[in-house]
């Protein structure tokens, strides 16, 4: 008989989560062409890897064909009545997937396989469904996006006409034969349906991507966290405005405590033992309330600054699709220092306060000055300079980059969320996490992110990537 404390009920227990967190996914594609596929995969890998620390990876099998000498084909290649062709793109089809398939085999941290495709065949379908289920551990999820707003297919059509099969070409020539191919696509489609494989298919169909979602068979770990993601997506314009809080008198002697001994090295970036430095602290503010109040001039001027920015902005800025939407939300954490920031700003945008935005804990090291950090904690600082990202101060409430990375997944999905405009004001640790989930930053280069003191960086995420502008906003003035 097995029971939870027997030695083998222990063992089948934990080859049982083993299995379970070692489980890995296919992500198939469905879709006519020109309904965001590419854009909806992007956004999931990037979510994945940055929120779940899952490795994933893109398998296109569009771009297989114009690597391979196809570029440019005319809309005749995806006739239904073309066997010859038809022919080809399923062998390119089968190509990719077996890339895919291997690329999964070869690590276990290799996790999730994104198999962008039309797939709008049951018997496409098919043929991925009986291949994964010839590798252990492995599921298939399909992601159906059906979109019929016209508004967006128009847009995603000009979009489409900046690949490589379009380039140079006549663009009412190339847009003629675009349509021409989604109406062969649209000869052959069957959605997704209940029925398939024998009602047990895991999919997701997303509606004008974000409008309406619906889900099925979505149990698994994988399968669940990007069912949850997808709910929250959506793809009109906006933008976010990221900024460090104001300057204080104990954040500006910091940075000259880092000048001096920037230059106390003679310039060779390392100190006399050969060793890196030790980064310089700022306190964290939030347990130091007689450093929050003391703010600079610069970081008062800052303040003002940020508002005035914001107004003019939101109220005859265009966010890039003619919605002149004055509504705006300030995202922000529950400090003296960040209330200093938006003090003027609280007048004109809605106010969110987050304790998700509040600044890394560096535990023991928390109520220091950075000379006496240096002093009592070099060898705890030493450590951090070796492995940033995973280093966790010691102490009651310490932190790590990844401590913040996961308690910043709730803010995240409401920032993917949200159609307004945005004004997040955060910390440095935790705004490079901000920045490096929307600018797609690997996690291990998220702590070598510089971001500038009194500026607002505007990030407008877009379906190729996120496009930046610093903007320094007393030359708006």
């Amino acid at each position: 008989q097995l029971t939870p404390d027997s030695s083998i009920g222990k063992q089948h227990g934990q080859r049982r989560i083993k299995r379970s967190m070692h489980k890995k996914l296919v992500v198939a594609m469905v879709g006519l062409p020109a309904r965001g596929k590419s854009y909806i995969v992007k956004m999931i890998l990037r979510y994945m890897s940055f929120c779940k620390g899952v490795k994933g990876k893109l398998f296109n099998v569009g771009d297989y064909r114009r690597r391979h000498g196809l570029a440019g084909v005319s809309s005749k290649f995806f006739d239904g009545g073309n066997e010859e062709a038809m022919k080809a793109r399923e062998n390119m089809a089968h190509a990719v997937l077996g890339e895919a398939l291997g690329w999964l085999q070869a690590s276990d941290n290799n996790r999730l396989a994104v198999f962008d495709a039309t797939n709008t065949t049951v018997r496409r379908r098919d043929m991925i469904k009986e291949k994964v289920s010839e590798v252990p551990l492995l599921s298939v999820m399909f992601i159906e996006s059906i979109c019929d707003d016209p508004v967006v297919l128009n847009r995603n059509y000009r979009l489409k006409l900046q690949n490589a099969d379009y380039k140079n070409r006549d663009p009412e020539q190339a847009l003629h034969d675009f349509l021409e191919r989604v109406r062969a696509y649209e000869a052959v489609y069957e959605p997704v349906e209940d029925s398939e494989a024998i009602g047990r298919a895991c999919y997701v169909k997303l509606y004008n991507v974000g409008n309406k979602v619906s889900t099925r068979n979505c149990s698994g770990f994988l399968q669940s966290c990007i069912s949850y993601y997808l709910q929250n997506i959506h793809i009109s314009p906006r933008r976010l405005w990221l900024c460090l809080p104001c300057e204080t008198r104990a954040t500006q002697g910091a940075a000259k405590a880092r000048a001096l001994r920037s230059r106390g090295m003679g310039g060779s970036g390392r100190l006399a033992s050969g060793r890196a430095p030790s980064p310089v602290l700022t306190g964290y503010e939030s347990d130091n309330p007689e450093w929050e109040v003391e703010i600079t001039k610069e970081g008062r001027q800052f303040a003002l600054d940020l508002c005035r920015f914001v107004s003019t902005e939101i109220s005859h800025g265009d966010r890039g699709d003619g919605d002149f939407d004055n509504d705006c939300v300030v995202h922000s954490a529950p400090d003296k220092r960040s209330a200093a920031t938006i003090e003027h700003l609280s007048f004109v945008c809605s106010v969110q306060e987050t304790s998700l935005l509040r600044p890394l804990h560096y535990g023991d090291l928390s109520q220091m000055q950075p000379d006496e950090a240096e002093a009592e904690f070099a060898d705890v600082l030493h450590a951090r300079a070796l492995d940033t990202l995973n280093f966790r101060y010691p102490g009651a409430g310490g932190e790590s980059y990844l401590d913040v990375i996961q308690r910043l997944e709730p803010l995240i999905v409401e920032l993917e969320r949200q159609k307004r405009d945005i004004v997040v004001v955060a910390s440095e640790e935790v705004a490079q996490c901000i920045y490096g989930y929307f600018t797609c930053a690997e996690r291990e280069d998220i702590p070598k992110i510089t971001l500038e003191k009194h500026c607002i960086y505007e990030l407008r995420p877009g379906p190729f990537n996120t496009d930046v502008e610093v903007i320094a906003p007393r030359s708006f003035f």
